[in-house]
């Protein structure tokens, strides 16, 4: 049925389905539907308020706030995020030796990741790098580069969970 329609149609009818649920069967029906609804590209999105896990394949680069110092909450970004080649992280404290090194294990071996770092934690980063031996990993210092905020992600989980509470309210 959908087999010829172009792929600005299929993106418009994603955009237009009302729950997250929807868009991830939507994108689900065959792997031309995949293919289109996760591949990344520039200028499909917007972001408003939030994104979810569907929307977040398509991001190539991230910031990590400070509130966003949580490996349980950066697990989920390494699952869903396929694109992803670029992490900044915030100028704050919150960034511990520990954090560093979860992050730069948890990246992709597969893929070459940039992380962007204040220039106090350059040399921890590179530090780790050298010394596990990861030429996947390139550090850079912070400059002005746009990225997307990692505080606007939704994960399915709480797509589902207010699900859950509007249908018993």
């Amino acid at each position: 049925m959908t087999k010829n329609l172009p792929t600005e149609v299929l993106l418009s009818v994603l955009n237009l389905l009302p729950s997250e649920l929807d868009k991830f069967s939507f994108a689900f029906v065959n792997k031309r539907h995949w293919r289109i609804c996760s591949s990344p590209t520039a200028n499909i999105l917007k972001l408003e308020r939030s994104i979810t896990a569907l929307q977040l394949r398509k991001y190539c680069a991230f910031i990590v706030k400070d509130r966003y110092y949580d490996k349980k909450y950066m697990k989920h970004v390494f699952l869903y995020a396929a694109s992803l080649h670029t992490i900044a992280l915030d100028n704050r404290q919150k960034c511990t030796f520990d954090f560093a090194l979860f992050l730069l294990r948890s990246a992709n071996m597969n893929k070459k990741v940039t992380f962007i770092v204040p220039e106090r934690f350059e040399r921890k980063f590179k530090c780790i790098v050298e010394e596990d031996e990861m030429d996947h990993v390139t550090i850079k210092i912070s400059g002005d580069e746009q990225l997307i905020d990692i505080a606007k992600i939704v994960t399915p989980k709480a797509v589902k969970h207010k699900l859950n509470v509007q249908k018993t309210s």
